[in-house]
């Protein structure tokens, strides 16, 4: 899982300051969270549509409208931002099976929370072998965390430093923006360009013998060299080269520009 924050508690002040004051927007909106959980597979690739929990006590009306553009996303919501037992189940069914062959191996963190999923009768008919690492081992065994989440979240923070550096009229808490801000990141990740990244925490773990060599999407994506080239829709300056194309655009054009 990877928790997505919408305000970083970290500002400088000069040493032996009491108090230091921050502006924000809307208050509420600096506790608003959501979770990744992304899927990858040894061949190089995003598995499935991208599970995304919204942190929605009480999730408005219109949400099934407001998600329904984003075909790359599966969106839930949940009372803390996260994955819970109820959400797992959920993320097997509509997520994970329907984009793997009969016969395949899904490797686990060991949280308590996957116990219910694997015992679901649309697991067995899958014939789905599952793996589960023991306590406290993620971190050394499990391919997301050996490598790929740290691009991810590397990525992610300087998507939001741009915008808010350069973009102040897209205001990152709001929900429509921020599952746009999470298509567009799947959308970039599906790149072929990226399969050997993805490849690398496989590697790690000795399942790919190949060492893979690669840019990380944060090093391709948003090398300081791209603000000498002009945008292609807008002719502005460009922030960001597109990893499917490798056409540049500017903060504003970037988040509308999908394959």
């Amino acid at each position: 899982m990877i928790c997505f924050l919408i305000c970083f508690m970290i500002c400088f002040a000069k040493r032996g300051t009491d108090k230091v004051y921050r502006v924000c927007q809307r208050d509420n909106a600096t506790r608003h969270s959501m979770t990744f959980n992304p899927c990858i597979s040894a061949d190089g690739k995003l598995t499935g549509k991208l599970f995304v929990t919204l942190y929605e006590p009480k999730p408005p009306r219109s949400i099934r409208q407001m998600v329904a553009p984003f075909t790359d996303l599966y969106v839930t919501h949940s009372h803390s931002g996260i994955m819970t037992s109820r959400l797992a189940e959920e993320w097997m069914e509509k997520c994970l099976l329907p984009s793997i062959p009969d016969r395949s191996l899904l490797l686990l963190d060991s949280w308590f929370g996957f116990n219910s999923m694997k015992l679901l009768r649309a697991v067995a008919r899958k014939k789905l072998e599952i793996v589960t690492f023991p306590p406290r081992t993620t971190g050394q065994l499990q391919p997301l965390d050996l490598f790929f989440n740290r691009q991810l979240k590397c990525f992610l923070r300087k998507l939001q430093d741009e915008i808010r550096l350069k973009n102040n009229d897209f205001t990152i808490s709001n929900r429509n923006n921020l599952l746009k801000i999470a298509s567009f990141t799947q959308n970039q990740f599906q790149a072929p360009r990226f399969a050997a990244m993805i490849q690398r925490g496989f590697y790690e773990l000795g399942i790919v013998t190949t060492k893979p060599i690669f840019d990380t999407p944060a090093e391709f994506c948003f090398n300081p060299a791209i603000g000498k080239d002009k945008c292609k829709s807008c002719r502005n300056l460009s922030f960001f080269k597109c990893a499917h194309c490798e056409e540049t655009y500017c903060i504003k054009c970037t988040l509308d520009h999908l394959h």
